[in-house]
């Protein structure tokens, strides 16, 4: 029995790495220009590292001016944990929000923005609605949030970050600022560089680093660490997970393209789940449902389900048909659900899952 569960484990490592190998080799090249910059974040990640403990790392953020956090923009899950930090914020002090992706503008107050659909980032989406718990959290501290972005390039844009924070440092000194950027912008030459030119004395939080992550022995879950001197790692998200978010962010304007990314995301795993457990190919592949054709794929569930829904209220994330090796999916499923999906498009082979009564349901899954 151990060795079944051995041959398992090992089976899922060389499924991920292949998947993450696949799934990175359809990322577009980078520019010259860019693979330098991204370069020179690697190296900042070269160091040996050590397990850093929560209350270290609040220390080393808390007296930090300014605090820089790490970012993959087409992921919820660094939001979320940029308000846990914001929470960290002394009750004595007001936060302050330096983002990346919103245009340069003046200080403006995160319950202003909070309560106002206009404000909306380079990408097209709405402050308010992308980071709601983090405005929610500093409104109740009376904080702000500044813009930093401006068409230019990525080394340009940190030397315009780092004055846009001098700025603020100076018109609003009770505040502690904490700037949100794309990850490789957090490189020790980056964007720390030039805020040290300006007299700051910033600590850096990457988040999940995709090379940390490959060097550490066994199961990781929320492990922290520090990298060097201002330097700490906070790892939550696989390197699969966000590899799979990156390439269906690629075409997020455009529903028709995010199903059909979706579409080949869970192909994908169907096959590689089939051959790990030595399963036959499903009969009929999964058909992902794009998030402007909800009230039809709503029409299309048995009663009991579709009460269980609004067909004018599109629902977040991926709603599995119960009987059909269908899916309703909004542009960036989750890993969770793309192999939630892949598992459904198996099951719909097997007579149990096409049964009415939940539980069988939920056993066939």
């Amino acid at each position: 029995m151990d060795s079944d569960s051995d041959n398992l484990e090992q089976g899922l490592k060389r499924l991920e790495l292949r998947l993450r190998h696949d799934w990175a080799e359809d990322a577009p090249p980078l520019s010259p220009e860019l693979n330098s910059y991204r370069n020179e974040w690697l190296r900042t990640l070269n160091p040996p590292n050590r397990t850093a403990s929560a209350n270290e790392v609040r220390t080393a953020l808390l007296k930090a001016n300014p605090v820089l956090v790490g970012d993959f923009h087409t992921m919820r899950r660094p939001r979320h944990s940029l308000t846990w930090i914001l929470r960290q914020v002394p009750e004595h002090t007001q936060p302050g929000l330096l983002l990346e992706l919103m245009p340069q503008c003046a200080a403006i107050p995160a319950a202003e923005i909070l309560n106002n659909n206009n404000y909306k980032l380079v990408d097209g989406r709405q402050v308010n609605q992308v980071y709601q718990s983090s405005l929610v959290a500093m409104a109740a501290r009376r904080g702000l949030v500044v813009g930093a972005w401006v068409e230019a390039g990525a080394r340009d844009r940190d030397t315009i970050a780092a004055e846009k924070w001098a700025e603020m440092r100076k018109s609003h000194p009770q505040h502690k600022w904490i700037l949100f950027f794309g990850d490789w912008h957090l490189a020790d030459s980056h964007l720390p560089k030039e805020l040290r030119k300006l007299g700051a004395h910033p600590q850096v939080l990457h988040q999940s680093p995709e090379p940390l992550w490959d060097r550490l022995p066994g199961q990781v879950d929320n492990q922290l660490l520090k990298i060097s001197p201002g330097h700490w790692a906070w790892l939550h998200t696989p390197p699969l997970a966000h590899w799979a978010s990156s390439l269906q962010a690629m075409n997020n304007g455009d529903h028709d393209v995010a199903a059909e990314i979706t579409e080949e995301l869970v192909e994908i795993l169907v096959v590689q789940l089939c051959e790990l457990f030595k399963l036959p190919q499903p009969s009929s592949p999964v058909a992902p449902w794009p998030e402007d054709m909800w009230k039809g794929f709503h029409a299309t569930l048995p009663d009991s389900d579709r009460k269980a829904f609004s067909p004018d209220v599109n629902p977040s994330g991926l709603v599995i048909h119960p009987h059909l090796p269908a899916v309703y999916a909004t542009s960036t499923p989750s890993l969770n659900q793309l192999v939630e999906a892949a598992a459904h498009c198996i099951s719909c082979d097997y007579p149990i899952s096409q049964k009415n009564d939940l539980g069988q349901r939920l056993a066939a899954r």
